[in-house]
């Protein structure tokens, strides 16, 4: 008597094949609609501003020290 063959129980990989490439094809298109930013427009460079902590803020220094509306 000959015993039938197990097939393996394989996960199908097709539909994850799908979803990943329908997602590429979404953030592709979705990244063109943006409109691009307009050449005139001057940005502020912030490394040139001065970093002022809001007058009730409790800034957490590099060292552990904190400090409470600026004493």
């Amino acid at each position: 008597m000959i015993k039938p063959r197990q097939r393996s129980k394989r996960e199908p990989t097709i539909a994850l094949i799908n979803i990943v490439f329908l997602m590429l094809v979404f953030f592709m298109v979705a990244g063109t609609l943006a409109q691009p930013l307009d050449p005139e427009l001057k940005l502020v460079k912030t490394e040139e501003l001065d970093g002022i902590a809001p007058p009730d803020a409790l800034v957490v220094h590099a060292d552990g020290r904190l400090s409470y509306r600026g004493a």
